[in-house]
């Protein structure tokens, strides 16, 4: 039995931090101050950090037949990351050029049609055999469009496992109406605040989470930067404020975000404690190039919250 199965991207990551993209080329090259390859992805990054928080983690993303996906299935089963439920398919895999400002900040350049390899078709597990089903990124492949998530989370939801998601808002963005459907069975909901207030065209976090909430799902978690999150429930509400942290490097920030929460759901904390456990995990991702090969252990979050407490 899965205590986590994350479902959504993997991809590599090409990270470029230092190059300066406000002035023209001189010549053929540009420098910058480090290049980078790293796997990465939403479910990917949540997988990786939650295997390395001790919680059994499986993975079910999709990937090409080309050099890219045979790359990232090695560091995959290097990081200790099941491979069983990667899909396969030809055609090349995602890659994603990632440029990484000096105060950690970062703009992605990849294809505009998404990668043939990254399209695959989820199938939740079996009734009973995850505790957790997180969505690594709703309106991002495989999760296309409002059927897509719908059918997705009506089989998820039967399964008995708790729903989770977050998302992603740079592409096609659908009528929240059209999406009510399938967020109705989101159990927790994690999406950052320029992605909710795009979906809900709320402008206020308390406008924005009754939107959201309307829709069915049962708990919001508003990601706020640096400030922190914003979480609110049909019984309770409440401010959790960012770990302070040097950023390096933001990519899959919120990944790691949802992985630290969900390891702290699954110990039964409660909504606050995993938002506090949640924020320590995000801090530690972003302090080195590379999304999902910062946060190493449990104990290295703990030690974190223990001595900002």
């Amino acid at each position: 039995m899965w205590d986590v199965m994350c479902v959504g991207i993997g991809c590599l990551d090409v990270l470029v931090r230092g190059a300066d993209v406000t002035t023209p080329f001189q010549g053929e090259a540009k420098n910058c101050e480090q290049v980078a390859l790293a796997v990465g992805g939403d479910a990917v990054n949540q997988a990786v950090a939650l295997r390395h928080l001790g919680v059994n983690a499986g993975l079910m993303t999709g990937l090409g037949t080309d050099e890219a996906g045979a790359l990232i299935l090695e560091q995959l089963k290097h990081k200790g990351v099941p491979t069983e439920d990667i899909v396969r398919s030809p055609g090349n895999s995602r890659v994603n050029i990632i440029l990484v400002q000096n105060d950690g900040q970062r703009h992605f350049i990849h294809e505009a049609v998404p990668a043939p390899g990254s399209l695959f078709t989820p199938v939740p597990p079996a009734p009973g055999a995850a505790r957790i089903i997180s969505i690594g990124s709703l309106l991002a492949p495989p999760f296309l469009t409002p059927e897509t998530i719908e059918r997705f989370t009506a089989a998820a939801a039967e399964s008995g496992a708790l729903l989770c998601a977050d998302v992603m808002c740079n592409g096609r963005l659908y009528p929240l109406e059209e999406l009510k459907a399938g967020l109705s069975r989101l159990d927790y909901f994690f999406p950052n605040y320029e992605e909710a207030s795009l979906l809900t065209g709320q402008r206020d976090l308390e406008s924005i989470t009754s939107a959201l909430l309307d829709c069915g799902i049962k708990h919001v978690v508003v990601k706020t930067g640096r400030d922190g999150c914003f979480a609110r429930s049909r019984r309770e509400q409440f401010f959790v404020p960012a770990v302070p942290a040097r950023a390096l490097d933001t990519t899959g920030a919120g990944d790691n975000f949802a992985a630290g929460f969900l390891c702290a759901l699954l110990e039964g904390k409660s909504l606050f404690d995993c938002c506090r456990f949640a924020a320590a995990t995000a801090a530690l991702s972003i302090s080195q190039m590379g999304a999902s090969s910062r946060v190493i252990s449990r104990e290295q979050v703990d030690a974190l919250l223990k001595k900002i407490s």
